[in-house]
């Protein structure tokens, strides 16, 4: 069985001691193809190097690693606050994409995370939430205007997650950490919408994953 892990964080250090370890076994158990995402801007050199290193099968048997850059919605406030502002942080991370189109999949991870852990964060709850929807709402426009999915985080956000990509016409996406109800998973599963789970590789319309 040939498979493709759609959503693995390679560069978190706790992986780092056994990574070489790590993705031999996994693709001893059949693993083809990981996609693995970043966190904030300071992961894509790292995930780049990892790609570029998978492709040397002639010294490793890893599966080969496919790259998405992005702001993760817990690293929002964080982020913004070392760049400055949200269109300072937008702005690194579109020169990032420029510079890496031709070796990158997606925009991820990215998303709306709502737990009440990191809507300390910050001001307040209502800050949080709207610093996380204009760093998401950049990352649509970057999956707009190069054509590259999103690699999207949903967590106690279900429906907030789903009407924004609705309102901003985002057709091509994988969801992960989706916990809301199924009611919203029909709207876009289940409704004739250019979303719909489907998953070719790379990441194609909308998938949802664990």
């Amino acid at each position: 069985m040939r498979l493709i892990d759609c959503h693995a964080h390679l560069t978190d250090p706790e992986l780092a001691a056994d990574l070489d370890e790590l993705l031999t076994g996994a693709a001893g158990q059949g693993v083809v193809r990981i996609v693995a995402v970043a966190e904030d801007v300071g992961d894509v050199t790292p995930l780049l190097a990892l790609r570029d290193k998978a492709a040397d099968k002639a010294s490793l048997r890893w599966p080969a690693i496919d790259v998405c850059i992005g702001i993760h919605p817990c690293k929002a406030v964080s982020a913004v606050r070392r760049a400055g502002t949200v269109p300072a942080l937008l702005e690194s991370l579109r020169d990032l994409v420029v510079a890496n189109r031709s070796s990158i999949v997606g925009i991820g991870e990215c998303g709306l995370d709502y737990t009440p852990k990191v809507l300390a964060q910050g001001h307040g709850a209502e800050q949080v939430k709207e610093m996380q929807l204009a760093v998401l709402a950049g990352q649509a426009r970057l999956s707009a205007e190069f054509d590259l999915p999103l690699n999207v985080h949903s967590r106690s956000a279900g429906h907030h997650a789903i009407d924004f990509l609705r309102q901003h016409q985002v057709s091509r996406a994988v969801f992960h950490a989706f916990d809301g109800r199924v009611r919203c998973l029909c709207t876009v599963v289940c409704t004739p919408l250019p979303m719909h789970p489907t998953a070719p590789t790379p990441l194609h319309h909308t998938l949802f994953v664990p």
